[in-house]
């Protein structure tokens, strides 16, 4: 059972730690779940957030659609079967960058004020969660099912007056209404940015590297999410709305703080496209975590793609002379793939490798950091502006704890400092070192590590195994520790190492495999997705975890073991199919598929918008952010050629780039070299 002790979570009586990832349901392929949820529990998570789209599921007034990807019923007990917890997020209104903000057009025409208690307007989402309750019936905490929390609402800042049909009234009204229909559980959730109201229950706030729905093609200027503070505000998440610039520090005040929309990735939209590289998305949620998160969740964690509409597209876009619906983000047809830790298609991203460490740091080390509030010196830089001062803050108690520090801004260098900057305010005494720009770390001082007594270390750590063993990161590139390690195992990995360090269980015992391929745990054993041959590194040596492995040596105290995935070169050939509405078309064939896996297919282009179809249908977009598209043909049945449109893009587009195309007479519109790459999924 899940339960909200003061300012923390409880799991049957214990500190909990919640790491929650959002995957959608409707924008994802149902033959990937249980596959993509085992990949992101491998990567820390242990909550799977979604979202519930209306238009989706009655995109024509009176027709319900729970079919193939909409299939919610059977998207819950593949987590439950998993063993993920479920945070449902059923609106119902939730943005999402969905058309309407989730809403069907036909309610769009009904003489009700939307988002508010007006009755009409309340009949049609009690009809709504009704349907929805039908599909969750039995699978509640209350049923001993996976759902614990439901989010209502989204991003309500803007409704937050305080009369008879708006702001915190409204919140409760739907509240009320969810658990009269049977919506009974022990967390209610409401995102809190932008001083929201949110009734009675819990604010979560969120934290982007990049903003896309930005009303300008500037820079952005340096983001608060990179500093540590108390203030849980993002105050630029849909700032084309107005800057939301408010101290909401007391609203966390004796309560869990958490956050919901941690963005590992970001979408691109027609004029903004950001290529986020995995620093810029993982030093805010080490941030978040300093500054005293109790559960840390992220948006999206797997990426998306729009399902076909009946009667309209399903993306948001830009209404002239109505932001009601649209505001700035107008995006592509298809693509919701966000650049997020796991891609639509499934592959994970280093990224999610990244982020993977900090989640397991996170729920390994639950005990410490749920037992106190975080501290900011003074020394802490607190404008986001100040690029000077040090970035810092500690959780802990007495001088035991940990110490965060983050010496990176996304877009702006950072001064260095002496580490001893950092120490000094809690009387540590540490080497003659220098805190470079883009530089992070986690250090434990003066606390008790599974086994080990640490007075002080240089590195991250980020696993307890076994409750005993301890594995660090070298963030600041050394291995010095302080302490006594009793009868623990201490082991120092890079932090590329570290990003491949998966925790595993079998029989009541943990291991540690690092793997550079994709790794997961299934019913049968413990999954490596990959191409070519490597290696895997086991710790504790145990021949029955990995029966079908090749063992190859021992090194640093792990057995060593080979894995072939026994791929196949994928030939390919690309034609041209000339231009057509000032579009270019290509046909990529495949005169031979090899058997068994998958294929993925990496496309860098320069243009304005990429276009896949199959058998003359669209399946897939992106617009040009300067990073390779890349699709997988599995989920289409492995086809035997694909089509590919190329929109060109014109220098004096406005748009925001990041990384820009080479133009030739102005525009840019070219393929730049595909690569095909078979992909086997293997049981050790």
């Amino acid at each position: 059972m899940i339960r909200i002790d003061g300012i923390s979570f409880r799991k049957d009586g214990k500190p909990f730690f919640p790491v929650m990832g959002e995957y959608q349901y409707s924008r994802s392929f149902p033959a990937n779940w249980e596959r993509d949820m085992r990949k992101m529990k491998a990567l820390g998570v242990n909550v799977l957030a979604t979202y519930a789209f209306w238009i989706h599921h009655e995109e024509i007034e009176g027709e319900f659609d729970f079919a193939g990807q909409k299939d919610l019923r059977a998207f819950l007990l593949t987590a439950q079967k998993v063993g993920l917890l479920v945070s449902f997020r059923l609106g119902p209104w939730v943005h999402g960058e969905c058309r309407n903000g989730g809403f069907p057009d036909w309610l769009l025409t009904k003489s009700c004020r939307l988002r508010s208690n007006d009755p009409a307007y309340l009949r049609h989402v009690r009809r709504y969660f009704e349907k929805l309750y039908e599909q969750c019936e039995g699978l509640l905490e209350k049923d001993g099912g996976p759902i614990f929390a439901i989010q209502i609402e989204n991003e309500y800042a803007q409704w937050g007056r305080q009369d008879e049909a708006y702001g915190d009234v409204h919140i409760r009204a739907l509240a009320a209404m969810l658990k009269e229909i049977g919506f009974d559980v022990p967390v209610y959730l409401a995102t809190g940015w932008g001083d929201a109201a949110t009734g009675d229950c819990l604010p979560v706030y969120g934290g982007y590297a990049a903003g896309p729905w930005e009303d300008h093609l500037n820079p952005l200027p340096p983001l608060e999410g990179y500093l540590f503070s108390p203030n849980p505000n993002d105050s630029r998440i849909g700032s084309d709305t107005g800057v939301k610039d408010v101290d909401l520090s007391s609203k966390v005040a004796g309560m869990p703080f958490a956050t919901v929309e941690l963005g590992t990735g970001i979408e691109a939209t027609r004029r903004r496209r950001p290529a986020l590289a995995p620093i810029d998305s993982f030093a805010i949620a080490l941030t978040r975590l300093g500054s005293g998160v109790s559960a840390l969740g992220y948006y999206v964690f797997h990426g998306g793609i729009h399902p076909d509409g009946k009667l309209t597209t399903m993306q948001e876009y830009r209404r002239e002379g109505n932001l009601d619906a649209g505001f700035y983000c107008d995006l592509a047809e298809k693509d919701y793939d966000f650049q997020a830790a796991i891609s639509s298609y499934g592959r994970v991203r280093p990224v999610g490798k990244c982020i993977h460490v900090l989640n397991e740091f996170a729920v390994s080390f639950a005990d410490t950091l749920l037992s106190s509030h975080a501290i900011f010196p003074t020394q802490n830089a607190s404008d986001p502006e100040d690029l000077t001062s040090p970035r810092f803050a500690f959780r802990g108690r007495d001088g035991s704890g940990f110490l965060f520090l983050n010496n990176f801004c996304r877009g702006y260098p950072l001064a260095p400092h002496p580490l001893r900057e950092y120490l000094a305010p809690f009387g540590i005494a540490g080497p003659d070192l220098e805190v470079k720009d883009g530089d992070f770390a986690v250090l434990p001082t003066n606390v008790r590590l599974g086994h080990a007594d640490c007075r002080f270390s240089l590195a991250t750590p980020f696993l307890t195994l076994n409750g005993k063993d301890v594995f660090f990161a070298k963030t600041l590139g050394s291995a010095h520790f302080e302490g006594d390690p009793r009868d623990a195992h201490l082991f120092f990995l890079t932090k590329e190492e570290a990003s491949h360090c998966y925790r595993f269980a079998k029989d009541g015992k943990e291991f540690a495999l690092i793997a550079e391929a994709e790794a997961y745990q299934g019913e049968d054993g413990i999954h490596l997705e990959g191409t070519g041959t490597s290696l895997c590194k086991l710790y504790p040596d145990d021949p029955s975890f990995l029966p079908h492995a090749r063992r190859v040596g021992e090194e640093d105290g792990f057995v060593l073991y080979e894995v072939n995935f026994k791929t196949e070169p994928v030939p390919f050939s690309l034609v041209s199919e000339g231009k057509k509405d000032d579009k270019a078309f290509y046909r990529l064939d495949f005169p031979s598929l090899p058997k068994g896996g998958d294929v993925e297919i990496e496309i860098p282009f320069e243009g304005d918008l990429i276009e896949i179809f199959i058998d003359g249908k669209k399946v897939d977009d992106r617009f040009y952010t300067g990073i390779p598209y890349a699709l997988c043909l599995a989920p289409y049945g492995r086809p035997s050629s694909i089509e590919i449109a190329i929109t060109p893009l014109r220098e004096d587009e406005p748009r925001y780039l990041e990384i820009v195309p080479e133009y030739e007479n102005g525009v840019a519109c070219s393929l730049k070299g595909i690569k095909a790459t078979h992909l086997r999924d293997i049981t050790l």
